[in-house]
């Protein structure tokens, strides 16, 4: 496990360049976002939803996985940096895998970049694209 620690932040460092202090823009992150590209295969109904926790925030995808994520600043910007699980599934043999996962906002697109461990050892590599989903107006009545 440590060996994946070291390697998923070898991974965020370099995928985001140097990491310094939490920003107070976290705030940006929360909500459900519609996943519109992704090199782990298409999905038009994929979401997440990064939510506050206790501490820092939480995010959870429509097919399962989640993580503990912490706000960071990364270049200037601010960015959200976490390691999670994505559970296994009994009806289809899968095994539960860990995850370490990143996210960053660019162009009000949020952009993740994520890395999955196989139980076997084997890692992949997953680059995803979401859209902030429209919250329904509140009624009046």
């Amino acid at each position: 496990m440590l060996r994946f620690a070291w390697l998923a932040f070898a991974l965020f460092s370099l995928a985001f360049a140097s990491a310094g202090p939490a920003a107070a823009a976290d705030a940006e992150f929360i909500g459900t976002w519609q996943q519109v590209y992704s090199t782990g295969g298409q999905c038009s109904d994929c979401t997440v939803v990064i939510r506050s926790g206790n501490p820092g925030l939480q995010v959870a995808a429509s097919n399962g996985w989640t993580a503990d994520l912490k706000a960071e600043t990364i270049n200037g910007e601010a960015a959200l940096i976490g390691k999670g699980t994505w559970p296994g599934s009994t009806s289809a043999g899968a095994k539960a895998r860990g995850l370490a996962a990143a996210f960053k906002l660019h162009q009000k697109r949020l952009i993740l970049v994520m890395q999955i461990v196989d139980p076997n050892g084997s890692r992949i590599r997953v680059n995803a694209v979401f859209e902030r989903l429209a919250t329904a107006p509140k009624s009046s009545i």
